[in-house]
């Protein structure tokens, strides 16, 4: 599942997926891409988005039979308050949250770097230096959900492929 905003946030996405795909097990993989309303980029922005994501992945969860999901959030990052509640919501849908206990280490840069993602941990520092003091969520506008669902075979044209297949102008 790919939730995104903007066109230029879905080819980042993209271009990252790609670099994530080679490592799948399968040779085909079934992609849903969801695009969002856009939000703001302070804390507020921030929640409301995860709060709306998390209501997709529960959605898509019960949908799909789908026991365990795994929210968009980092415990290192977002107050314990806010996963908390997150946590109580998901399990109030008797589903299971995963939630990342990962850290910052040598590694995870590592691979960060093998996959392309280097250039965005200014982003996730600057993100991990937010004030979320509040907890609160601005109300989600009433917008028709847009998705769409592809099969991509795994090769050497992955990004191409993905675009092509939404239809996007890259």
């Amino acid at each position: 599942m790919i939730c995104y905003e903007t066109r230029e946030n879905l080819i980042d996405l993209v271009k990252i997926l790609d670099k994530i795909l080679p490592r799948m097990l399968k040779s085909e993989i079934e992609l849903e891409f969801y695009k969002i309303q856009k939000f703001g980029k302070n804390a507020d922005g921030v929640l409301t988005k995860i709060v709306h994501i998390t209501n997709i992945l529960i959605k898509n969860a019960k949908e799909k039979k789908i026991s365990h999901i795994a929210p968009a959030i980092s415990p290192l990052i977002f107050p314990s308050i806010f996963n908390q509640k997150l946590q109580k919501k998901i399990f109030a849908e008797k589903l299971v949250p995963q939630i990342s206990l990962s850290g910052i280490e040598a590694g995870i840069l590592e691979n960060a770097k093998e996959i392309g993602m280097e250039k965005y941990l200014g982003k996730i520092d600057k993100l991990s230096k937010m004030k979320f003091t509040k907890f609160k969520t601005t109300s989600i506008q009433k917008t028709k959900l847009v998705k769409k669902t592809i099969k991509v075979r795994l090769g050497p044209n992955n990004i191409h492929t993905i675009l092509d297949s939404l239809e996007i102008e890259h």
